[in-house]
């Protein structure tokens, strides 16, 4: 299968046994030296399905866990939402204007507008199609890694992604 970076476009060819059985792979592009996840639907897929694609959602099924004696939170470093923080709850959190695991007022925000997913020591963000873009670095970004103390812009407000030890 083929498969493009989300953010320069340069084509990598992919083989299922790549995979090794999982439903997801990320890739590191040498290029733009980004990082993206492609889902395929796995072995048991019937031979029609469609082609397996960048997923910009990243499925709860893909494993994500938060990691063991520490406390992941996101902070609002900028915006009118400064100050606020969000400790997660769960591997997945969707951020977004309404009827999101964190809401944030803005008319510049989609209603999901994006998604983090943490698996263990690595973090994701993910667009989730949103009309304004979810920004790293000023870059408009689809799906990028994050780290400890990396700082993302959604709409009017910067959050930074907090890794720290339980007390």
């Amino acid at each position: 299968m083929i498969v493009s970076c989300p953010k320069c476009q340069k084509q990598y060819r992919l083989n299922e046994s790549q995979f090794a059985g999982r439903t997801h792979l990320q890739v590191h592009c040498t290029n733009c030296d980004a990082r993206f996840i492609v889902v395929t639907a796995g072995p048991a897929a019937e031979e029609n399905a469609p082609r397996p694609t960048v997923d910009r959602t990243i499925a709860s099924r893909s494993g994500g866990v938060l990691p063991e004696g520490k406390v992941v939170s996101l902070v609002v470093t900028r915006g009118p939402m400064m100050g606020k923080v969000f400790p997660l709850a769960k591997p997945r959190i969707v951020l977004g204007r309404a009827g999101t695991d964190v809401v944030l007022e803005d008319p510049q925000v989609s209603r999901q507008h994006c998604a983090l997913e943490v698996h263990g020591a690595n973090a994701f963000l993910i667009d989730l199609g949103s009309r304004n873009g979810t920004f790293v670095n000023n870059e408009r970004v689809t799906t990028c890694e994050l780290e400890h103390l990396s700082e993302f812009s959604v709409g009017a407000n910067t959050l930074m992604l907090s890794i720290t030890q339980k007390s």
